[in-house]
């Protein structure tokens, strides 16, 4: 859509700029409109005031006078501006002038027919306001009773023009060669205008602005010394909540919005309808296929948020990317982009040639594309804009292939063209599924979904961090699949130093995909180099909140600045995130002079560990925390990041009688997510109680084991007393068997040694000799193998798949055996990082459930099935392949107004929250506010019942997610 004048006088539209110069003295409806056409023409601030007078007499003469009503309500909103208008100082804001004063605009230039008023700065350019501006609150007013009642009263005079109004603007009004014809299509496009800023206006007003001392909020900011957690979102815990009668007033701005969109799209019927001589319109469609292309591309948006808002049901917005490769008869190649949205409708594109081509100038953009019964029609432009190019073809019924295309090509040397085929190779498709309706009928306060703020410790620099902590990741049912985490869910830039490897930067991927789908990952630095890649992630470490992570690592220290992570899917889909770092090599703790000290026993199993604390000229202060593992590396525990440079274990951490490792992390920045750097300290290793106590075998045994890769034999022992660095351990059996245990085998206080083979049937001796205290000590146990069989099927979460719930029930055939009757079945769940999450007790039933809280959601799995002789202490076993599987980012999810929590939202619910209402205890029971409160007061009232009924009466079918749907390797776990 073109207009025939620049934008502002699209603005004032109908404030014509006339030379009339004849006096009009009747006193008629038609010779004050005239007198006021007359009064625009001077350009002048008085003369639109002049010209609204007049007006407003026709009105009183004749109160449906289209082109009076029409005048009027033009210049009803430009007089807004009337720099000249009177008012009294202080609150309430009386006018714009009054707006204008309190902000120091500058008196000069306040001309809306030529605008150059601006804000007081000083000479550096830092805005200076005067003592007299007014509060955010009385702005507020000011919209709500001043701006919004105007547009209110425009739109009651526009409401009176009929759709064969028209009326002729002359040349010597417009400036213009020939006559201009406004008509109803003009009218019902400022309707438009107005509806659109009238929503604008009730949304602002909506929200309490907070109480911010603004002086000082500028001050800061010209110092920059704004510190956006400090200064405003904990100086001002009210910002952005709604405000009184803010659900009422978002309620009209739904109104306004639809009201918006109906005039838009009657507007745009109207113009496309018109059979006259369009040359003349005020706005017309030029007819260029961009132009009307963009208008298809607004109406079909404006279309959508319709229905939306309207039928309060989610739609899909979003783009359509399709690559296509093109070939010319010469041989040559380009690769081409075309991004469309969700309804087909053209919006960008690109290309680039491979291997010197000489088709196209081999690289430019696309500027138009479409397909129209099965022909093709594709505009390109070249990099230097000397080539221009049309491509048409028949593609197939599919759209995968154009088996015949012909191109023409504009160049300095003349037209080239000839003849093409092309085939599409990719299609990927990015959207959103957004119900307008409930940011209008169920209003959220904006407050709780700020994202979350850190701050580069080293410079101060404020970040927008990605990985927000919504309380409710559907945006209070506004985005039904939750906020659009496509590929990556948190991106960690760390650099790291310890005594074993040096310095280092580590970097972390939360992916909110399976590791099967990963076609490859990269991290490109500030300076363009890829710091770390990797086509197939090997190594998986243990992040926060149970979740995986993705980790790679580069030596030495990396350049300050952005780094970009990008993940490619193996469908091609791709993400990239960046993130801000500052690089420090933190010095390590020197845990040689730290207690508990190396090989030391602590005779509580709540022991205090100490150490030096280190300096660092660049950061203060730093964080602490000790992190204890099992000498296998499995972390058992991590303390507070805390600035004290010391921590006491708590109770029921450690158990007596077992070997621990320990070490120091120092941080830079436990607050925020930018600028991390940490350095880990030497492990050191310690036991609990005395290394002098009677040496005892507290558990031992021999256990077949049959897996698809082959039959194995373990041999455990678990020690009691000395400690199992002193020990010496083997083990004898029957056909000359024997086996001596060694530091490998050791994991705590248990030796474990896996056979390849199924061990002969007999006694089965270990011998102990404890080399500190020179004690022996000897067991046997007696061992009969029997070879179990697997399942025939496994039913349920195939391998490599996806699952929409925290808590699967798995299945499986069952296993007959004559010798072991009955058997026992057992699920293992293990993460990617090799960790045991969980083992179930045995059952002789063929199925079983998950319990909660043991699956994450965006995680990955395996799950194996164990089969065995007994229930808790088996000497025989059979184990299933791994199954992996991941958990998808919606499963688990929270549904709003789902009280009992049966994974819907019906009159249960409403029946439970009106009983708890008014006072029925019993009620209550194991309702959690998580799911039951939906306006955030914390407690369960009117909000929520009405919130119940509306979503019952709208028959919205609700189902619970959780119910249906090469790198350098560390050896480092934070």
């Amino acid at each position: 859509m073109d207009l025939k004048r620049p934008f502002v006088f699209l603005f004032v539209l109908f404030c014509i700029q006339t030379g009339w110069t004849g006096a009009v003295h009747a006193l008629s409806a038609a010779g004050f409109i005239q007198e006021g056409r007359q009064e625009l023409a001077l350009n002048t601030m008085p003369g639109i005031n002049n010209a609204k007078a007049c007006f407003l007499s026709a009105l009183d003469l004749e109160p449906l006078n289209q082109e009076a009503n029409l005048f009027y309500a033009f210049t009803r909103i430009l007089a807004l501006a009337d720099n000249d208008a009177s008012c009294t100082s202080g609150p309430p804001i009386e006018n714009m002038r009054e707006f204008l004063d309190g902000f120091g605009f500058s008196e000069e230039g306040r001309n809306i027919f030529n605008w150059t008023s601006e804000a007081p700065t000083d000479y550096e350019g830092n805005l200076q306001l005067p003592p007299s501006v007014p509060a955010a609150r009385d702005v507020q007013d000011f919209i709500r009773t001043i701006l919004i009642e105007e547009i209110n009263g425009a739109l009651a005079n526009l409401e009176c023009v009929q759709s064969s109004f028209t009326v002729m603007l002359l040349p010597s009004e417009t400036g213009d060669v020939a006559e201009t014809e406004v008509d109803y299509g003009d009218i019902l496009l400022f309707r438009s205008f107005l509806y659109t800023l009238k929503t604008y206006l009730l949304l602002f007003v909506s929200y309490d602005p907070g109480n911010f001392n603004i002086h000082d909020l500028v001050s800061k900011i010209n110092q920059d010394a704004l510190n956006i957690n400090n200064d405003i979102l904990n100086a001002c815990p009210q910002l952005l909540k709604l405000a009184e009668n803010g659900t009422m007033r978002i309620a009209e701005a739904r109104t306004a919005l639809v009201s918006g969109i109906d005039n838009y799209l009657a507007a745009s019927q109207f113009i496309r309808k018109e059979s006259d001589d369009q040359s003349n319109d005020l706005i017309l469609y030029e007819y260029s296929s961009d132009n009307i292309l963009k208008e298809a591309r607004l109406s079909a948006l404006c279309n959508d948020i319709k229905y939306s808002v309207t039928t309060h049901s989610p739609v899909n917005f979003g783009t359509r990317e399709e690559t296509w490769e093109l070939t010319n008869e010469s041989g040559d190649t380009v690769r081409m982009k075309i991004i469309e949205d969700l309804h087909g409708i053209f919006i960008e594109g690109g290309y680039s040639g491979y291997n010197n081509c000489n088709f196209l100038s081999c690289g430019g953009s696309v500027y138009l594309s479409y397909i129209n019964e099965g022909t093709i029609r594709i505009w390109t432009l070249s990099d230097d804009r000397r080539y221009s190019a049309i491509l048409e073809g028949t593609v197939n019924e599919e759209n995968t292939f154009i088996n015949s295309g012909t191109y023409s090509c504009s160049c300095p040397s003349g037209n080239i063209s000839g003849s093409f085929t092309a085939a599409r190779i990719d299609v990927a498709e990015k959207s959103a599924r957004v119900n307008a309706g409930e940011f209008f009928e169920d209003p959220v306060s904006l407050r709780d979904y700020l994202p979350t703020i850190s701050e580069d410790p080293y410079t101060g620099e404020t970040f927008f961090s990605f990985d927000s902590s919504f309380p409710d990741r559907t945006f209070s049912g506004i985005l039904p699949d939750g906020i659009p985490l496509d590929i990556i869910d948190s991106a960690i830039v760390w650099g790291a130093n310890s005594p074993l490897h040096g310095t280092f930067t580590l970097f972390y991927l939360g992916l909110t995909i399976a590791p099967w789908d990963i076609e490859y990952m990269c991290v490109q630095g500030p300076d363009g180099r890829i710091y770390w890649q990797e086509s197939s992630p090997a190594v998986i470490v243990a992040g926060p909140s149970s979740k995986i992570m993705y980790q790679g690592a580069a030596p030495g220290i990396v350049p300050d600045g952005w780094y970009t992570f990008i993940v490619i899917k193996k469908d091609l889909n791709y993400e990239r995130r960046r993130v801000h770092f500052t690089a420090n090599q933190i010095p390590c703790v020197d845990i040689a002079t730290a207690l508990p000290a190396e090989n030391a026993c602590t005779a509580t199993i709540t022991p205090v560990f100490s150490w030096n604390p280190v300096e660092d000229d660049r950061i203060e202060p730093l964080y602490y925390r000790i992190k204890i593992e099992n000498p296998d590396g499995k972390t058992i525990y991590r303390s507070k990041w805390s600035t004290s440079a010391s921590a006491t274990v708590s109770a029921g951490v450690l158990l007596p009688d077992e070997v621990y490792r320990w070490q120091v992390q120092t941080l830079d920045s436990y607050e925020g997510t930018s600028g991390k750097n940490i350095s880990i300290s030497s492990a050191s290793t310690f036991q609990t109680g005395s290394p002098d106590e009677p040496l005892a075998v507290y558990d031992a045994g021999v256990k077949s084991r049959v897996e698809p890769g082959g039959e194995w034999t373990d041999l455990f022992l678990k020690l009691k007393g000395s400690s199992p660095l002193n020990a010496f351990v083997t083990v004898s059996g029957p056909e000359g068997f024997s086996y001596t245990f060694n530091q490998s085998d050791i994991t705590g206080r248990r030796y474990l040694h896996s056979e390849p083979c199924i061990l002969p049937e007999g006694r089965y001796t270990f011998a102990v000799i404890d080399e500190h205290t020179k004690q022996a000590v000897s067991v046997f146990t007696q061992f009969v193998p029997n070879r179990l069989s697997l399942p025939d099927r496994i039913y349920t979460i195939p391998h490599e798949s996806c699952i929409d719930t925290v808590t699967p029930v798995l299945s499986w055939s069952a296993v007959t055996d004559e010798t072991a009757n009955p058997l026992y079945y057992r699920i293992h769940v293990i993460d990617f990082t090799g960790r045991p999450v969980y083992t179930s007790p045995g059952t002789i039933d063929t199925s079983f459930a998950i319990p909660e809280g043991v699956l994450t959601a965006h995680n990955p799995y395996k799950w194996r099935l164990e089969v065995a002789d007994d229930g808790s202490e088996p000497l025989n076993c059979a184990v299933t392949q791994d199954h992996s599987f991941f958990v998808s980012p919606a499963a688990g999810a929270i549904l709003k107004g789902d009280l009992n929590q049966d994974g819907r939202v019906t009159l249960s619910d409403a029946l439970r929250a009106l009983k708890i209402m008014i006072g029925f205890p019993e009620a209550e029971g194991s309702v959690t506010l998580a799911c039951s409160d939906i306006n955030g007061d914390g407690k369960i009232g009117l909000a929520e019942i009405i919130y119940i009924f509306r979503k019952v009466a709208c028959m919205i079918e609700e189902t619970s997610p959780a119910a249906s749907s090469t790198p350098t390797a560390l050896p480092l776990s934070f």
